[in-house]
């Protein structure tokens, strides 16, 4: 009986074998949402292999029960049936190893780069000073709507010769997390005597433009400071011109802070 037995479990085995590459292709075909994703897919191709093979088994089992009992009828038909199992149970593991896919209950997810994106940051006006022998304008500079002001060229009203300023008045914190910060403005200028521009940083002025005496240009030109050393610090702002003789000439305008800027 055992040899009936293994002769008909090996062309089961062959048979199953026969049939591994028809069973392959028609489980792919049955899941065409499944795209490129290879690991999904051979997880249901490997499930389906199972399911088919457990029910040509069963059949087979069933078959072989009945064949052996009826030419044993005095063996009791759980104990055949316990054999059969067994021997089942091996076949399937074996053709599990050397026929099917691993299945995976998760899905391989290809790792992309995520794309950097800026977020706009709100710049800064400056519009609020202390002014010393300077003046607001209203009309007549580069940028429209933007503050605007003039150097006030009435020496006589400076007795004292001092230096004629344009002072910010509300400090500003350049926060540590802004990618580029930077003090922008347009302005013209024609100098008789020196001048600079000033940042007060932990109660020292620091300058950092100089002009030169007699420098001068005829139109307006756009100047950016890169803030990036005082992240973290409050500034104020101060246009100062030497005032004696007070025949130069300054306009400032549309000054602001720009905590993300692209030159």
């Amino acid at each position: 009986m055992r040899s009936a037995q293994k002769q008909t479990l090996r062309v089961l085995r062959g048979f199953l074998y026969l049939l591994l590459p028809l069973i392959l292709a028609a489980m792919a075909c049955q899941f065409p949402g499944i795209g490129g994703n290879t690991s999904l897919q051979q997880t249901n191709v490997a499930l389906g292999i199972q399911q088919t093979m457990n029910a040509i088994n069963d059949a087979t089992l069933q078959a072989q029960l009945t064949q052996v009992v009826a030419a044993n009828p005095t063996v009791p038909q759980q104990n055949v049936q316990a054999t059969l199992d067994a021997q089942a149970t091996a076949i399937a593991l074996d053709f599990t190893r050397t026929a099917a896919p691993a299945a995976t209950d998760t899905l391989t997810q290809t790792n992309s780069p995520t794309p950097t994106i800026e977020v706009a940051l709100d710049e800064i006006p400056i519009v609020e000073w202390k002014m010393f022998f300077w003046v607001t304008l209203n009309s007549g500079c580069y940028v429209d709507g933007a503050g605007c002001w003039r150097m006030n060229d009435d020496y006589r009203k400076n007795a004292n010769r001092e230096d004629v300023t344009l002072v910010s008045k509300n400090p500003v914190r350049i926060d540590p997390a802004w990618p580029r910060p930077y003090l922008v403005f347009w302005h013209k200028y024609d100098f008789e005597k020196s001048a600079r521009i000033d940042l007060l940083v932990n109660n020292d002025w620091i300058t950092i433009k100089n002009f030169r005496e007699n420098e001068a240009t005829s139109r307006w030109i756009q100047e950016a400071f890169s803030l990036e050393s005082y992240k973290g610090k409050e500034i104020s702002v101060r246009f100062l011109a030497t005032s004696y003789p007070l025949a130069s000439q300054w306009y400032v305008n549309d000054v602001r802070i720009v905590p993300n800027y692209t030159p």
